[in-house]
């Protein structure tokens, strides 16, 4: 099972790069993400124990597509479908999530493999990645009549309304209780909704000074914390109402560049939620997390001038958390710097698109950190490429004669891709003539 355990102090610093391409098929599409928030999901965990989210599922499953290339998934609803075409690179050898839209019920893929109902890894990529279209069926508890009576599915597994034992717990139950109220499922979800907006405070910084249990701490000691701590309490208070829930990964906002018919979500909109279980809607985006904690909720319009990002600002992908099981399988860590899936393949996709950004693999080196790009020829000089999928960190780490210029090379590339610190253009230059002269 993947194993995600939530932090116990937090400090962190959202990066800026593009991670996920997606482009509506059509002008209705288009039009209902700009009027409505838009939730990406990557993946979804609904096992928590000892403080940890995981997947409760049982072993892995193959799912194959039908004739038509379609592979239709259990998700299940009313109304049109949103179809979408999806693009984001393959950063983990070993798993890469199927992602879409919230609500995905098909993609165009060969195959998946089903980890639980919330986790379906794809096959290996492609040379340049991934690019596969999906249809979703998005809903929002805003979306659902507040007077529903709808109730728990039949047949839904214990583990999905399963809390933490002892006092914990019954905290939790307690509260859970005290802020619902009484009335239909709806109403007393919008309630508990409404208690974490407007008593808990939104923070990427957490400190935990009695080193508590990180969920204790956010509702009942220190009081704050960032999304993933918003989304846990949600899915354990719906938990204690007889609701089943899990927490959700993606990314919400975006911008859509409406030249090019596009929505780039980057690292600083990654993003997690609840989603509730409810009779006759399926799994349902329960967002806790305050309005104006993030840095925008519906999706922004670019500029008409302003062109979607191209190859120069595709940023390595940089953390991750391994966790345990199916062969070493890796999901990455979200929230400290976004999931980690940067665009490696916009530009191909636009060569075999005909926009109207233009742009080259040439013009893009070009446009690249010079002392980067001398680096990158000197690796491929050496026989060792850096690819675009690669991590600078992870490069040096694998090279047995790496260059006595390697750490400070990684050093000051870090802090001025990641942590904002001024570049130095003389520091350039230096590691520009040492990349060149590499022997």
């Amino acid at each position: 099972h993947q194993r995600r355990p939530l932090p116990r102090r937090t400090n962190l610093k959202p990066g800026n790069r593009p991670e996920v391409f997606l482009r509506p098929l059509d002008g209705t599409a288009t039009e209902q993400l700009l009027r409505r928030r838009i939730y990406v999901e990557a993946f979804a965990l609904d096992r928590y124990e000892s403080g940890a989210w995981g997947s409760g599922g049982g072993p892995p499953e193959v799912l194959v597509a039908r004739a038509d290339g379609w592979l239709r998934l259990g998700e299940t609803r009313a109304g049109e479908g949103l179809e979408c075409e999806i693009f984001h690179a393959a950063d983990h050898p070993t798993g890469n999530p199927l992602t879409a839209v919230q609500g995905v019920v098909a993609a165009d893929v060969p195959e998946l493999t089903r980890f639980g109902d919330g986790l379906h890894l794809l096959p290996p990529p492609g040379e340049e990645g991934y690019q596969y279209r999906t249809v979703s069926k998005p809903l929002s508890l805003d979306d659902l009549p507040r007077g529903s009576g709808t109730g728990t599915p039949a047949g839904a597994a214990p583990g999905l309304l399963a809390l933490p034992p002892g006092r914990l717990g019954e905290r939790i139950a307690g509260l859970a209780e005290l802020a619902a109220g009484e009335g239909t499922t709806v109403e007393r979800l919008l309630r508990l909704r409404g208690h974490l907006r407007t008593t808990l405070g939104y923070s990427l910084q957490t400190d935990n000074v009695k080193d508590l249990d990180p969920i204790e701490n956010f509702l009942f000691d220190e009081q704050r914390g960032h999304c993933e701590f918003f989304a846990t309490a949600g899915a354990l208070l719906a938990r204690s109402i007889g609701v089943p829930a899990r927490v959700a990964y993606g990314w919400s906002g975006g911008t859509f560049y409406e030249g090019s018919s596009l929505f780039v979500f980057r690292a600083r909109e990654a993003h997690a939620w609840t989603e509730v279980l409810l009779d006759g809607y399926g799994w349902t985006v329960l967002d806790a997390t305050p309005p104006g904690a993030l840095e925008h909720e519906l999706a922004e319009t670019a500029a008409p001038e302003e062109q979607p990002p191209g190859a120069s600002e595709l940023l390595e992908a940089e953390d991750e958390m391994p966790v345990a099981g199916n062969g070493g399988l890796k999901l990455p860590l979200m929230l400290a710097a976004g999931f980690a899936v940067p665009a490696l393949l916009l530009l191909a996709w636009r060569g075999r698109r005909g926009t109207a950004t233009g742009g080259s693999a040439a013009g893009a080196e070009a446009a690249e950190a010079g002392y980067f790009a001398a680096f990158r020829r000197a690796s491929q000089r050496h026989g060792r490429p850096l690819a675009r999928a690669r991590t600078l960190r992870r490069h040096l780490a694998d090279l047995e004669d790496a260059p006595d210029f390697a750490l400070e090379l990684q050093r000051y590339h870090y802090a001025v891709r990641y942590e904002g610190m001024a570049a130095d253009p003389r520091l350039e230059r230096r590691l520009r003539k040492s990349a060149e002269e590499w022997s």
